[in-house]
């Protein structure tokens, strides 16, 4: 199989195997103007591992499924990706969660619905400079889990 015809096939698979909670956050961003500007995986990927990314303006949002739980992650203007829970602690001081009871969630983070915090979150880093509070969650939850691992340095 070529890489188009693997391309092509990866949000159709996305849509058809995604959570509720998924495939509704996909489709506000379609009617919200995000255009795909890059698709990987589907069904004769290993694991049906998934990665479509979307854009609009120059803010992109990147949904990928591997092996099991969904991840979305959103870059703002300038930034690299960063998963959303990163976003939440910049915007509204999100606790930081290295570990949680139970199986691993369906969709990470954990309790998050993405219907709702993935638009919020796009309104809030469009409404201005959002750059420095997003470098330093990254970074603190950087440190959290190098900590947590025991891998930060003192």
């Amino acid at each position: 199989m070529n890489n188009e015809t693997c391309d092509a096939e990866a949000l159709t698979y996305m849509i058809e195997v995604a959570p509720y909670d998924v495939a509704q956050t996909i489709a506000w961003m379609v009617n919200a103007g995000f255009n795909v500007t890059h698709q990987q995986g589907g069904t004769s990927v290993s694991f049906g591992d998934i990665v479509v990314e979307w854009e609009r303006r120059s803010l992109r949002i990147k949904i990928n499924r591997d092996r099991s739980p969904w991840f979305v992650d959103v870059a703002a203007p300038g930034l690299p990706y960063a998963p959303i829970d990163r976003l939440l602690t910049a915007k509204n001081d999100y606790p930081i969660v290295t570990t949680w009871e139970g199986p691993r969630p369906e969709q990470l983070p954990p309790g998050v619905t993405w219907t709702s915090v993935v638009s919020e979150l796009i309104a809030w880093i469009e409404g201005g400079d959002r750059k420095d509070a997003i470098e330093d969650a990254v970074e603190e939850w950087g440190s959290a889990i190098r900590k947590h691992y025991g891998i930060d340095p003192q």
